[in-house]
């Protein structure tokens, strides 16, 4: 099974984000892919944490990116929020795949995040996918939130969810892509998709949205008011 690509770095996204055309410096990603939990944590420290065990949303936010690595638990956390505030949610993962684990073009699936966010004045989004109307999604949240979850926990959470949703569909996930682990995804979920360039991305996005980015570890609870 494949799982989106990490074909641009950070900065480069963040770049464009704050207007800058120049793209020359861009760099090709970062050789050590692998990293310990513990730099995961600090990768993010430049965004602070809260000092309690609760995280709130804000009740006035009504576009909410959320991000995070898989098994962090981005969906149920969407849908969560979604039905607290009434307001419709996308899964990038139904846009993204296509019956049969088939991939869907980044210009459509954009399209089509696009056409959702012209639609609809409140809504909650989950998902990364960098070339999927990454830019506008950010620059469009009232609230980002990102799930910095360690590894253990994002395996644990996933072989519950495979568990539960054993040759059906999650409610996230595209018909026909029925909930399977495999050592491709394995390998996604506790070093591929946990990249430098993945930390990098997380920070930088903290950095250039500090009064909206909440930065999650795993252990904290996340109150979501209704919106205002």
């Amino acid at each position: 099974m494949k799982r989106q690509p990490d074909d641009e770095d950070a900065e480069s996204v963040l770049r464009r984000q704050s207007g800058s055309g120049d793209h020359s410096g861009e760099r090709s990603g970062d050789r050590n892919s692998a990293y310990s939990e513990e730099s995961a944590r600090t990768s993010t420290a430049d965004c602070e944490y809260p000092h309690s065990s609760v995280v709130t949303v804000p009740s006035n936010a009504r576009r909410i990116a959320i991000l995070g690595y898989s098994g962090s638990g981005k969906s149920t956390l969407a849908r969560r929020i979604a039905s607290e505030r009434s307001c419709p949610v996308l899964h990038l993962d139904m846009v993204h795949w296509l019956p049969g684990w088939q991939e869907r073009g980044n210009q459509d699936a954009s399209r089509k995040v696009e056409d959702f966010m012209d639609s609809h004045s409140t809504w909650v989004i989950e998902g990364n996918y960098r070339n999927i109307a990454f830019e506008r999604r950010m620059r469009e949240s009232d609230c980002i939130i990102i799930l910095n979850v360690n590894r253990i926990t994002c395996l644990r959470r996933v072989l519950r969810r495979r568990l539960h949703y054993r040759h059906t569909n999650r409610p996230d996930m595209t018909l026909g892509c029925n909930d399977k682990i495999d050592l491709e995804f394995l390998a996604w979920l506790l070093w591929k998709g946990r990249s430098g360039r993945r930390a990098k991305l997380y920070r930088s996005l903290a950095h250039t949205y500090p009064d909206r980015c909440i930065v999650v570890p795993g252990r904290m609870q996340i109150q979501a008011p209704g919106i205002l």
